[in-house]
């Protein structure tokens, strides 16, 4: 009985061994698809990794770029902002310029205008420092002499008039 249990060990050994060198030359026929859809699951991963880093990338260049424009804008309205507030400054500006200008094309005439009464001036002073000489020279004179001539001439007048009184 144990050589029959030993030989039946030893047949299914020598089966187990069969079917063992079987399946290892099964296993690269059987695998060998198995391998190829490995391959092209790895293909396709490697392609959905470059595709969403692409993505990821062209996400990312979008995102910039809205920065980008949201940043311009605020600039834009910061600039009009302060254009708003500059043009009533530059308007008044341009106001003085103006009435600058005007001024200053009416400067010539003014200045003729400030030499002919500088003139007038000047002459006026002439006039009164002669004045001023005539009535010292005129203080100087006694007056009461004056007076004399005066009142003998008027008496001469009426002598020469009261004989012609007289007569008639």
């Amino acid at each position: 009985m144990l050589r029959k249990d030993i030989e039946d060990l030893q047949k299914r050994y020598q089966a187990s061994e069969r079917r063992c060198e079987e399946l290892i030359t099964q296993v690269p026929e059987s695998t060998s698809p198995l391998l190829r859809q490995i391959e092209a699951m790895q293909e396709t991963a490697a392609r959905r990794l470059e595709a969403s880093a692409a993505v990821e990338r062209s996400l990312t260049s979008r995102l910039n770029a809205e920065a980008k424009a949201v940043a311009a804008e605020e600039g834009e309205q910061s600039i009009n902002e302060r254009l708003s507030q500059t043009l009533p400054l530059i308007n008044v500006l341009e106001a003085q310029c103006e009435k600058l200008r005007n001024e200053a094309a009416m400067l010539p005439g003014i200045r003729t205008e400030l030499e002919a009464l500088r003139l007038r001036h000047s002459a006026a002073l002439e006039l009164m420092g002669e004045r001023d000489e005539e009535l010292e020279e005129l203080r100087a004179i006694d007056l009461k002499e004056v007076y004399r001539e005066q009142v003998n001439l008027l008496v001469n007048e009426i002598q020469v008039m009261s004989p012609s009184f007289g007569a008639s």
